[in-house]
């Protein structure tokens, strides 16, 4: 069939090549990409001990029935968060992270307060091994500012790797009326 081919004029031998160069480069690309499974996210079991979802959901209801250390204070919050297993080609890999919310939030660790005021920032998460699981668990303070009361707020965090989306986790928090 190939020799059939190249006996058409040079145009359609030309437009052949560059689709199979095309098909070959993406199947490459597929190649090198690590493989995300059982993508989990929700409410969590207790962070410190358990490290796993509790049940997928998207949306949370801020409760403040845990607690969490926040700028070197130990305050009410909701755990939430996402896992899942990977398969790399390499030994390690860097998944570039982005998370948007529909509401300004504080930002921080458990040592310091980092951004205040801010609805988007970019993180990343270092996959090692082969094989493995991931676990990324988050929290949301308990609302203590009145602006949150009341509220949904959705949470978007999007992780690619050479620029190509390798999953997405969607949060909508639900903060009480009171």
């Amino acid at each position: 069939m190939a020799a059939r081919c190249l006996r058409w004029n040079i145009g359609v031998s030309t437009v052949a090549l560059v689709i199979c160069g095309s098909v070959a480069g993406t199947q490459e690309t597929e190649e090198r990409r690590p493989i995300i499974r059982n993508l989990a996210s929700g409410l969590l079991r207790r962070a410190d001990t358990d490290r796993r979802v509790c049940f997928q959901a998207e949306d949370v209801l801020i409760t403040g029935e845990g607690r969490c250390t926040y700028d070197r204070r130990s305050v009410p919050c909701t755990w939430y968060g996402y896992s899942f297993e990977y398969e790399l080609p390499k030994r390690e890999a860097t998944l570039e992270c982005s998370w948007s919310s529909t509401d300004q939030a504080n930002v921080g660790t458990p040592d310091a307060e980092g951004h205040t005021d801010v609805s988007q920032g970019h993180y990343e998460l270092k996959l090692e091994g082969q094989h493995g699981f991931f676990f990324n668990p988050q929290y949301s303070v308990f609302p203590s500012q009145r602006k949150h009361v009341g509220k949904v707020v959705q949470i978007r965090n999007s992780c690619s790797f050479e620029d190509r989306v390798v999953f997405e986790v969607v949060f909508k928090l639900r903060y009480p009326e009171r």
